[in-house]
């Protein structure tokens, strides 16, 4: 089998197990956040607000994954240039692979604290937390939308940044 295709298959495998770690974390800081800051007892996924506001969560995480994919398939493809090992080139890119889908996840976060604190600051009347614990869905459903709009509206930003930290090779000044 050609190193490419193996290559392939290594980012492939690794791609998808990180962003089922990531997943399942995001997943497990919800539940955490669902019984600690809102004080819900039950399963997240019993409680129609919290399930709302956790589906957009994983959304949001997921989205930014995705799109932080492309440059990490950037990276292999100028390493596999330079690097003779296949071993320590997939080392590398496990490395890239787990730093961008660790920068992605921390630019989620912020994200989704961005839209908490924007929408308290448009319902100062309203105590989000006591609604979202006492299953007002259709406030959940309006803050998940913001945080699905904002996640949107900074992923290309996102990706440009991932972007700037590919290591291109130098080119040769022609003129």
């Amino acid at each position: 089998m050609e190193s490419t295709t193996i290559l392939s298959l290594a980012q492939l495998f690794m791609s998808f197990g990180t962003t089922l770690l990531m997943l399942y974390l995001t997943y497990s800081m919800c539940t955490f956040v669902a019984r600690k800051w809102f004080k819900i007892e039950q399963a997240v996924h019993a409680h129609r607000s919290a399930a709302i506001l956790s589906a957009a969560t994983l959304f949001s995480v997921g989205i930014l994954s995705v799109r932080v994919m492309e440059p990490v398939s950037e990276i292999i493809r100028i390493l596999s240039k330079a690097e003779e090992d296949i071993v320590m080139l997939a080392l590398k890119a496990l490395g890239y692979n787990l730093g961008f889908l660790g920068m992605s996840f921390v630019v989620a976060i912020l994200v989704i604290i961005a839209a908490f604190v924007l929408f308290s600051l448009m319902t100062q009347s309203v105590s989000e937390r006591e609604e979202i614990k006492n299953d007002n869905w259709f406030l959940s459903l309006i803050l998940a939308v913001l945080i699905i709009v904002m996640t949107l509206v900074v992923k290309d930003e996102v990706v440009m940044l991932m972007e700037s930290l590919v290591p291109y090779p130098e080119l040769p000044r022609l003129f």
